[in-house]
């Protein structure tokens, strides 16, 4: 190299190095502290640490824009001082305390539910489920994780005297219960390996603490977690389940009275069908099989033997249930309405899941007869009837029966659980088998007993508590051993594989062709396109097309998503619930499930009303109705929602309260929106103002200025401007805060409608100001006004109502509602029906007739129209009710016309339905 070329080089190496460093900005490192338990978080043998905190933090740590770095901790105290300390920026899974949130920062979200419980040595005499027993008792408890302090509280409630110990460390705390330093020890982290779970009392969430004002790292992992749930809304179940494994026990906790029961009854007969692989099967003489293992599995937990024996129909293993020849029927559809019918209880399912079909590579349309084994003929052609699929079924004894039908053409496909299909597939991998869900037809499987008692509770129990080894076993017994790429090829015979890659090698070389001819027709369409665009002289047209086709696109963007946001709320915690039997859960979770569906009854609500707007066919109804009417009423829900939320409300109107004509419930529509607006961007703690001023005003009109201020979040300037478009809504980190972005928008609308003005003022974080000015025309009395009753009880005992409903679900819960009035209900399926049970009836029979609008065969109106024409003295004066989803103005009309008394809108909202039938009385 020329020397003289030498300080040029070294310069523009120098200088691509510095691009590079600058092109490639460094992540922040983020210090996490985590404890470290043996049976939650640990140490593989691969020397990798794993456990629930540490997969959840790698997790988020995928979707954040950081680099973990983490500190594993034997006691909470050290982490505590080295987060204090600023040694760590963060300690995963820790609970809050007012003392500790004035000295630290938390995550928004909670990151675990943990159960709180108290466990013992194996060999203690403390029963299960018995929190008098404690009194007088020491219990342990690891120092910082605040579970005894938990556990104190319980305590106190029931009067018992217990003394909570602390230890630094988790092997501390196990080293003194099992030198008999204390009776028990309390955990909010399971029951270790080797000790016996004896009560328990609490869920509670954990949290990330984070180190003394360190803002910028709760910054970065908040919304690393919102990212996270918003793209996985179940991941801290799906965790919980993963890692349940490692807190499972080998044996199942009961109560002393059972543990007596077991002591004299060890010996149960299990009854189970014969020959349905892989869950039942007879290999050399010996029965095998998921349910027989997985009953081996259950029999070792409990210290009991299961003897097994085998039927080779339905009908005989139900017979000896009843008769008492067997104890347990291990091999029963999870089916009340048939348990019932059979007059047997069932256990809790081992396994949920839908039917699967297997073809041999036909698709769903080309399918019409399938072979179904004799063990699920039954539910299976029950569920079929009420089925989107319309296929014929064949019954055969056993599934290689059903096999052997298919790959003779018999058949042109086979119903199945996956456990099945999988073997299926694994064990015939040569004859191209296709595997695809069947939607809405469920598979479920458990135990079935003569009736409840105290082996009915133990069975429960020990399946709740091994639903892991039902998922080994069934993974075991449905995967062959050729599990690899190089084995499914080799198991291909040679002529058929070279058959394959022929095929295969025309197929690319098909595609090939194919592409390359919509590429090239793709390319003079759009020379095509651009050629008719440069010739278009009407540019204004053209930006006003592409303006809304955005618009559009915008519209059923933001619908579709503000509809799934609480549809998969409702789908997730439905899920949820079903899948637990605590009823605190339940109830939590149908709560979440009600303010869900109220949310999107709320858009679906709006969503009609801006469509309206936007039409020109929306219109005020104006009525005489005093100022003080319109206002007060107001102010009852408003209040109560403020107080719930700890939020000062104030409200200042006229002295006078003179008589004006305008849409009352539109009025009112506007200034609710405005405060539940005040309300849910207000913190606890602060101050919302709702104050209506007379303003000068003609002498037959009244000018109102109304005003709305709260202290709250505030709105940034740059979104002002677009605060009262549709669907807009500002950028905000907090979780609490749920709308569509209708309510302002229907606001203005409205404003504009009545001839008026709104006006806001708001600084981010000090609060905003909304204004409305409204004139109105002035009533020199309230003549006219209809006064409206306070609510009655509604009493129907004994009175007949005949409902008229051609769908399953809404009729069920009109009927209950009206059966828990005390009311006899006949149901007819469509208006045909309902004609002819009232032409039948005696005069006077019904009080009174529930009509939906929308049923086949005979729609609801045309049913009114009808029994107002039927030769009888009662066909005038019963009254019908209609009940519809359809709530537009024309429609309440069409059904008034057919001469309908009334009108109740679906989804049934409760007040408004008793409030229509107590006018009846």
């Amino acid at each position: 190299m020329n020397i003289k070329k030498l300080p040029m080089f070294i310069y523009v190496f120098l200088l691509c190095f510095n691009i590079s460093v600058l092109a490639a900005p460094k992540k922040p490192v983020l210090k996490i502290g985590f404890i470290d338990i043996d049976y939650y978080n640990y140490y593989d043998n691969n020397k990798q640490w794993r456990g629930y905190d540490i997969e959840l933090l790698l997790k988020a740590e995928q979707y954040g824009d950081m680099d973990l770095e983490l500190y594993p901790y034997k006691s909470y105290n050290s982490a505590i001082n080295d987060l204090n300390s600023s040694v760590i920026d963060a300690f995963i899974h820790i609970r809050k305390t007012e003392d500790r949130q004035q000295r630290f920062l938390f995550s928004d979200r909670f990151i675990s539910f943990d159960k709180l419980e108290i466990y013992s040595k194996k060999e203690s005499k403390l029963d299960f489920d018995n929190l008098k027993q404690f009194d007088g008792l020491k219990v342990g408890e690891v120092s910082g994780s605040m579970a005894g302090a938990f556990f104190l509280e319980s305590c106190k409630e029931k009067g018992v005297n217990t003394q909570v110990v602390s230890f630094d460390t988790y092997v501390a705390l196990k080293n003194a219960l099992d030198n008999n330093e204390i009776d028990a020890a309390v955990s909010e982290r399971g029951t270790p390996d080797g000790y016996k779970s004896v009560y328990f009392f609490n869920i509670v969430n954990g949290y990330i603490m984070f180190s003394p004002g360190n803002s910028n790292a709760k910054d970065i992992m908040d919304s690393a977690f919102e990212q996270m749930f918003t793209a996985e809304p179940l991941c801290l179940e799906t965790l919980n389940e993963k890692y349940s494994y490692l807190t499972e026990n080998d044996s199942v906790q009961l109560n002393n009275e059972e543990i007596r029961y077991l002591k004299t009854n060890n010996n149960f007969n299990v009854g189970l069908f014969k020959e349905y692989k892989p869950f039942v099967y007879s290999e050399n003489g010996i029965i095998t099989g998921i349910i027989p293992n997985y009953y081996e599995i259950m029999g070792k937990k409990l210290g009991v033997k299961f003897t097994f024996k085998t039927y080779d129909t339905i009908n005989e293993l139900s017979k000896d249930l009843k008769n008492g020849v067997i104890d347990i029927n291990a091999m029963y559809y999870g089916d009340d309405i048939i348990a019932k019918a059979d007059n047997v209880v069932t256990t809790h399912n081992y396994i949920s899941n839908e039917y699967n079909l297997i073809t041999k590579g036909k698709s769903l349309d080309k399918i019409n007869n399938v072979a179904v084994n004799t063990f699920n003929y039954n539910i299976v052609e029950t569920q079929l009837k009420k089925s989107e699929y319309d296929f014929s079924i064949t019954e055969y004894q056993d599934i290689d029966a059903c096999m052997k039908a298919l790959k003779s053409d018999q058949v042109d496909g086979i119903i199945c659980s996956s456990n099945v299909g999988m073997w299926l597939i694994e064990k015939y991998a040569g004859d191209n088998l296709r595997f695809m869900p069947l939607r809405g037809i469920y598979f479920e499987l458990c135990g079935a007993l003569a009736s409840t008692g105290q082996l009915y509770k133990i069975m429960n129990k020990c399946i709740d508590e091994s639903e892991y080894n039902f998922q080994k076993i069934s993974s075991e017994y449905t995967v062959a051993d050729k599990t690899t790429i190089t084995g499914f090829i080799e198991s291909i015979p040679g002529n058929i594989f070279t058959v394959i890659v022929i095929i295969i090698t025309i197929f690319i070389f098909i595609q090939f062709v194919i592409l390359y001819k919509f590429y090239k027709k793709d390319k003079e369409h759009l020379a095509l396109l651009q050629k008719e665009k440069e010739n278009r002289r009407n540019e204004a047209q053209i930006l006003a097309d592409k303006e809304m086709n955005e618009q559009r696109y915008k519209f059923y963007s933001n619908i579709s998503h503000d509809m799934r946001t609480p549809l998969n709320a409702v789908l997730g915690f439905a899920e949820l619930a079903r899948k637990t039997n605590d009823m605190g859960r339940i109830k939590d979770y149908l709560g979440k499930i009600r303010i869900s569906g109220n949310i999107l009854l709320n858009l679906i609500n709006d969503t009609l009303t801006m469509s309206r707007m936007y039409k020109g066919k929306f219109k005020l109804e104006e009525n005489a109705v005093s100022v003080t009417d319109v206002f007060t009423s107001i102010s009852v829900p408003i209040r109560a929602i403020a107080q719930s939320k700890n939020l000062t409300f104030n409200e200042v109107y006229p002295s006078d309260s003179p008589v004006i004509v305008c849409d009352k419930l539109r009025t009112q529509k506007i200034f609710l929106n405005l405060l539940t607006n005040a309300i849910k961007y207000t913190d606890e703690g602060g101050k919302i103002d709702f104050i209506v001023e007379e303003m000068p005003s003609p002498e037959n009109k009244l000018k109102i200025k109304a005003s709305v201020i709260d202290n709250g979040r505030g709105i940034d300037e740059e979104f002002q401007p677009q605060l009262f478009d549709a669907f807009s809504q500002e950028n905000n980190d907090a979780r609490d805060i749920m709308g569509v972005g209708l309510g302002l928008s229907i606001v203005k609308e409205l404003v504009d409608l009545m001839g008026g003005s709104i006006t806001v003022e708001s600084k981010k974080g000090y609060g905003s100001t909304f204004t409305v000015i409204l004139e109105f025309e002035k009533e020199k009395d309230l003549q006219g006004i209809s006064s409206e009753e306070g609510p009655q009880k509604l009493e129907l005992t004994d009175k007949k109502i005949l409902l008229c409903e051609d769908n399953a679900f809404n009729a069920e819960i009109a009927q209950m509602l009206l059966q828990s009035y005390g009311a006899v209900v006949t149901i007819a399926g469509n208006g045909k029906e309902g004609v002819e049970i009232f032409k039948k009836s005696n005069i006077g029979e019904y009080y009174c007739i529930l009509m939906d609008v929308r049923m086949p065969v005979m729609d609801g109106l045309t049913a009114t129209v009808n029994i107002r024409s039927l030769d009888r003295e009662d066909a005038q004066g019963v009254p019908i009710i209609a009940m519809s989803a359809d709530t537009f103005d024309e429609d309440i009309k069409k059904c008034y016309d057919a001469g309908m008394d009334s009108y109740i809108a679906k989804p049934l909202n409760i007040s408004d339905f008793e409030s229509k039938l107590s006018r009846l009385s």
